[in-house]
């Protein structure tokens, strides 16, 4: 099954076709990085964060006349949801994305009004509108029962999402994505809305997680923890110079599936919810027994 997202760019040298080589390869870069992610979790329920190990396969074709639109197709072969993969990434697009502001609104409504008449050509029914709404209401009750896992493919992809925006505010004003045929708006973001996106900040308060290891990568000294007291996963990163030593904590933790506890700080997106952990120190919390809450067979990072 072939689904496809537009990236529209427009505005300054985009009004003429054309971007920036530059801001151009970071773009699709970052686009690559983003669908293939999120659609390898589409079809497996699996988290990676390495895009080549990506099952689901995502090109591109040639950019249209006029703005510059480019077409990126995503060959999806099974879903764990009954919605198709442009729908899903609509609606979690709508959780990540800042709000547009009045100037991006206006660009939506025009597709929509684009898309409308687009629909009316195709005679697209009442009942495969209705379809959609239902695809809608499944994917937002998936995503609200998945939470944990979103906000962990949030963060993994956080910077290719905002490499996917480099030509706003370059050589585009504004960057408005859409799905389908019929190209219904996703969303559209210009130099206001990527600033937001790109906007993180790290608390000031040194707080304390207990939690298992879900993934580690020992290179990278980062990975995911869950903790059942919070209930959720979050990514973090160990603030630590030099290699770590053979049985560190982050591996032990993983290993036995036994918590840590984890001294650090978060950082957060611009509306607030966690990004990252970063943690200055661990101690072993050795009583009880492991934990079978932590979901170690969703994740993939090396």
């Amino acid at each position: 099954m072939d689904e496809r997202i537009t990236l529209i760019f427009d505005g300054g040298m985009a009004s003429y076709g054309r971007l920036d080589l530059y801001d151009a390869s970071t773009s699709m870069l970052g686009a690559a990085r983003v669908f293939s992610i999120l659609g390898h979790y589409y079809q497996t329920g699996r988290i990676i964060s390495k895009a080549p190990k990506s099952l689901a396969d995502v090109y591109i074709e040639p950019a249209e006349d006029g703005s510059f639109r480019q077409q990126i197709i995503i060959g999806v072969t099974t879903a764990m949801i009954t919605a198709p993969f442009t729908i899903f990434a609509e609606r979690i697009f709508d959780n990540w994305f800042p709000k547009p502001n009045d100037e991006m609104q206006q660009v939506i409504d025009l597709l929509r009004e684009q898309n409308k008449i687009l629909k009316g050509q195709q005679k697209v029914s009442e009942k495969k509108d209705a379809i959609e709404r239902e695809q809608k209401r499944s994917v937002d009750q998936f995503i609200e029962g998945h939470a944990t896992e979103i906000h962990v493919i949030r963060s993994i992809v956080a910077k290719s999402t905002k490499d996917m925006f480099r030509p706003v505010g370059r050589s585009a004003e504004y960057l408005a994505i859409t799905r389908g045929s019929q190209r219904h708006p996703i969303s559209a973001l210009g130099v206001e809305g990527v600033r937001q996106l790109e906007y993180s900040i790290q608390d000031e308060k040194v707080s304390t997680v207990v939690g298992v290891v879900n993934a580690f990568s020992r290179s990278s000294k980062s990975g995911a923890l869950f903790s059942p007291e919070l209930e959720r996963g979050m990514l973090f990163s160990y603030d630590h110079q030099g290699t770590l030593p053979a049985g560190d904590d982050f591996s032990w933790s993983q290993y036995t599936r036994r918590p840590l506890e984890f001294r650090g700080r978060y950082e957060r997106f611009f509306d607030g919810s966690v990004k990252r952990f970063w943690v200055h120190q661990t101690n072993r919390v050795e009583a009880g027994e492991p934990s079978e809450v932590a979901r170690a067979d969703i994740f993939d990072f090396d």
